[in-house]
C-alpha cells in the first residue's frame, strides 16, 4: 500500500501521512485512523509491538535510560 493510498483513505495529505509514519510519536486518534485505513486492528498491532519489544535485547546497563530517552526523545 502506498502513502498516496493511505492519504486518500484517511483524508490527510501525502506529506502528513509520510511525516506520521516516520514519527516516533503519534496521537492515538491518528494511529487509530491510520490502522483502520489499512485494515489493521490497532489493539492487535500494539500487542504485537509489545511482544516484539520484549524480544529485543535489553538496554546497555552502563548507560541508564532517563525519562526523556526512554521513548526515543532523547
Amino acid at each position: 500500500m502506498t502513502i498516496e493510498h493511505i492519504a486518500q483513505r484517511t483524508g490527510a495529505c501525502r506529506e502528513t501521512v509520510s511525516r506520521r509514519l516516520k514519527s516516533t510519536d503519534m496521537r492515538v486518534d491518528d494511529y487509530m485512523i491510520l490502522c483502520h485505513s489499512v485494515g489493521m486492528d490497532p489493539a492487535a498491532n500494539l500487542d504485537e509491538a509489545i511482544v516484539e519489544s520484549q524480544r529485543a535485547p535489553s538496554p546497555d546497563p552502563v548507560r541508564p535510560q532517563t525519562e526523556g530517552t526512554r521513548h526515543g526523545r532523547g
